[in-house]
């Protein structure tokens, strides 16, 4: 080979190296970040704990009838972790408060919260259809939705939603 052809043939082996270096520093650098992000929805969702201020049964009209918050609980509150953890704290009206710890995670574009308790048999999911960091409002739930009275007589609904706030 003639001189100049080595320095070209050297040099395509250079640019080559240099090359295969960069994408390799490249992929590393993006397969492990060093700080994770966290989104507006974890920042939201654990901005503290959630107590519910609002039972709201959809009529057959489609108007909404807010129910008192004590028909069946004095409170029920809520607190999702940045760990992914969860405590739902509910205060029956009977006496007595129930403690349930378990995890939480979003599905569905994190448009669906999945809640599995420890002492559970299958997880809980709510659909979200408000949230910020001070209220968090349930997406309405359309379809029967049955409620005894005080006297034990069942009103059927045309649905439900619940909004939960600090």
């Amino acid at each position: 080979m003639t001189s100049s052809r080595r320095l070209s043939f050297c040099h395509l082996v250079s640019v080559l190296a240099l090359s295969v270096l960069l994408v390799a520093c490249g992929k590393s650098a993006t397969i492990s970040p060093t700080t994770p992000t966290i989104d507006a929805n974890t920042v939201a969702l654990t901005s503290g704990t959630w107590i519910r201020s609002k039972w709201e049964v959809k009529q057959s009209d489609g108007t909404w009838l807010s129910l008192p918050l004590t028909t069946y609980q004095k409170s029920i509150m809520v607190t999702y972790k940045a760990d992914y953890s969860v405590t739902l704290v509910a205060a029956s009206n009977l006496g007595g408060t129930t403690t349930s710890t378990g995890t939480w995670k979003f599905t569905n574009n994190e448009t669906t919260i999945v809640e599995t308790y420890a002492n559970a048999t299958s997880p809980t999911t709510t659909d979200i259809g408000t949230l910020t960091p001070t209220l968090f409002q349930e997406k309405e739930y359309d379809g029967p939705y049955s409620l005894p009275d005080a006297n034990g007589i069942i009103t059927t609904y045309a649905g439900v939603r619940f909004t939960w706030s600090h």
